[in-house]
């Protein structure tokens, strides 16, 4: 696994059964400004993935929660964002005077300030200060896309794919991924191949690539 920005894929990938300990040692190594303070928030972070092992599913969703929010406000705050643009989380529930509890219509509010709008800021992807409907949020996450599309009768718009590979072009910029679909969606995808044109497919040119 690379990073997601700045990856350099010349470099040798370390292999450790403990990417916590791992990451724990590089931040206690590095004297830039913040590493001591993104190394609490690390520690925070593997202290409530402990808890999140050893409670039961209907408990695991709060401490998991904290779990990801602290390791987030490690990598920011080692990337040199201050604590002060931390001191939030970024995200509300939208208050339904109402007591409406149709998921269609729970809404979520991005703020302008916190966790995770620095979060986007950070990977280029700047996120529209605006509420967001939970039932499109949903729809729009791997890992329940199947689930979510089999409960509401939804059209899935992710496909299995098996043996990705990163290519460059040589004495070019071009790079692109390549991978193999899976079987039961390579007709589906084939036919869709027809109405793309190759910007759909390679956006973006090596030197901009951040994967």
């Amino acid at each position: 696994m690379k990073s997601a920005t700045s990856a350099k894929y010349g470099s040798k990938t370390v292999l450790t059964d403990s990417c916590w300990e791992y990451v724990s040692l590089y931040l206690k190594r590095q004297s830039v400004a913040g590493a001591s303070e993104a190394l609490f928030y690390w520690e925070q972070a593997h202290s409530f993935y402990l808890a999140s092992v050893n409670l039961p599913d209907s408990a695991k969703p709060l401490t998991s929660y904290y779990c990801i929010l602290n390791a987030t406000k490690a990598l920011l705050r080692f990337k040199g964002v201050a604590n002060t643009r931390l001191n939030h989380h970024g995200i509300a529930s939208v208050d339904d005077r109402a007591g409406k509890t149709n998921l269609k219509e729970a809404m979520t509010s991005i703020k302008g300030s916190g966790v995770l709008p620095e979060l986007s800021r950070h990977f280029d992807s700047p996120l529209a200060v605006k509420h967001y409907s939970i039932f499109d949020i949903l729809y729009n996450i791997p890992c329940v896309h199947r689930a979510y599309c089999i409960t509401f009768s939804k059209p899935e718009i992710y496909v299995p794919i098996i043996n990705p590979v990163l290519v460059k072009k040589d004495a070019s910029k071009e790079a692109w991924v390549k991978f193999e679909v899976d079987g039961r969606y390579a007709i589906a995808v084939a036919q869709n191949c027809g109405r793309l044109s190759e910007d759909d497919y390679f956006p973006h040119k090596a030197g901009n690539v951040s994967a």
